[in-house]
């Protein structure tokens, strides 16, 4: 199996950990909530977002796996960097994330 990009998902040393685990390998995770942010236009976009489907079906915590259409890996960050308002889809997410955190 390859991913969209054409990447051996068996044998990527970066996919295998978390697209190869094995049904029940993410139960018991220490952890409530999981989210899993990844932009439109990232290179892994798609295997961000499918490798995610095995934490959708172990883990017991609540589960977010948000798409953010058009935007890049880090895109909040690039946008800070570059002086732009950080007010993109990822950056609402991010923003309530860590609003949740401290709450």
């Amino acid at each position: 199996m390859s991913t969209n990009r054409g990447i051996d998902v068996k044998t990527d040393r970066w996919l295998v950990p978390v697209l190869n685990v094995e049904e029940g390998g993410w139960k018991g995770l220490p952890v409530g909530r999981v989210e899993i942010v990844f932009g439109g236009g990232e290179v892994l976009g798609g295997d961000i977002g499918g490798g995610g489907e095995g934490l959708v079906r172990d883990h017991e915590g609540g589960m977010l796996v948000q798409e953010c259409e058009g935007e890049v890996h880090c895109q909040m960050m690039v946008d800070v960097m570059r002086g732009l308002a950080a007010d993109g889809e990822s950056a609402i997410v991010w923003k309530r994330w860590l609003r949740e955190l401290k709450a």
